[in-house]
């Protein structure tokens, strides 16, 4: 009875070790395969010695010589064939419910992609297209785009399906998830930022926004009833707001509880005043303004208020990505 019970602790130890092990996924390729191996043994420790009460196997001594008849020997080979069938089923339909991993494509002349910033919920690309160049098959989740030049692709899907797409300089728009490789028609670059969100294998659903009567408002405000920033699409997995200060408007003071991605689009100087607890801080000295530069703002569980201006001579013109938890 001891020697059945330490068996029996020893497989539960195992069991809690390999389900915390397939709970710990963070998305990288050899995390993936970890997790993987880590099912396989949660199923081998689970499953198997229950199977073995049904006749799928034995460690009993004395059944040593019944394992020995061709009939029986036969049954246990049939027997393991439908487990192993039964391991591959379910590890199949474990991995189907893990998150889609965002395959890197590989290096392709005249196309290059560049990791801007990636955390536990978003990785953010910078892609670039020089004229007439073409990128390999690669996939995406679904992702937040942001078109710094204009573009004009032709677009070839994982079934062979293909279709020609515009954009203009400037344009914001949602990609579900998807597996595909694209060709610049034109003599021109592209380049596009694209925040993928790690979470979106299911379509984007559009979320209608309310307006806001900037009479009614009453500093600090939510930052999307802010009247500079502007929502041009909500779903459930991103806010994308285009914000626009022109010289001497400077926003009222609002807060950020969600992280959020910048990508600035315009402008030649900005400048911001933090809001606190404490009351208003001064303004910041006035910096640069670099077109396609992202920035990566941390707000979860440390909101933060404040109010951002044009400094310089020309209006400042940014796009803010909020990433819902």
């Amino acid at each position: 009875m001891r020697r059945k019970n330490k068996r029996r602790t020893v497989r539960n130890r195992t069991l809690a070790v390999r389900v915390t092990q397939a709970r710990n996924y963070t998305g990288s390729v050899g995390t993936l395969v970890y997790r993987a191996r880590a099912c396989v043994d949660l199923i081998e420790v689970w499953i198997t010695p229950r199977a073995a009460k049904s006749g799928y196997a034995t460690r009993d001594e004395e059944n040593a010589k019944a394992l020995q008849h061709p009939a029986v020997a036969d049954m246990l080979r049939r027997a393991r064939g439908e487990m192993s069938g039964i391991k591959i089923a379910m590890l199949a339909a474990l991995l189907g419910m893990l998150p889609a991993r965002i395959q890197e494509p590989a290096g392709t002349p005249g196309y290059a992609v560049k990791v801007e910033f990636e955390n536990e919920q978003i990785r953010v690309l910078r892609v670039h297209y020089l004229p007439r160049a073409t990128s390999p098959m690669h996939s995406h989740t679904g992702r937040a785009i942001i078109a710094l030049t204009g573009s004009h692709l032709r677009v070839t899907t994982s079934d062979g399906t293909t279709q020609e797409t515009q954009r203009r300089p400037g344009e914001l728009y949602w990609g579900d998830t998807v597996t595909h490789s694209a060709e610049n028609l034109t003599d021109a670059p592209v380049e596009t930022i694209e925040v993928e969100i790690k979470k979106a294998n299911t379509p984007g659903v559009l979320v209608k926004t309310p307006g806001v009567d900037p009479a009614s408002l009453k500093e600090p405000v939510p930052v999307e009833k802010e009247p500079h920033h502007h929502v041009a699409f909500q779903n459930q997995y991103v806010r994308v707001l285009d914000v626009l200060f022109p010289v001497g408007e400077p926003a009222l003071f609002h807060t950020h509880s969600n992280d959020n991605v910048s990508i600035e689009l315009s402008g030649d100087k900005t400048k911001s005043q933090p809001w606190s607890d404490k009351g208003l801080g001064e303004w910041s000295a006035a910096g640069d303004v670099v077109p396609g530069r992202v920035g990566f703002h941390k707000a979860v569980g440390q909101p933060y208020t404040h109010r951002v201006g044009s400094a310089g001579a020309q209006p400042y013109h940014v796009i803010d990505v909020e990433i819902f938890p």
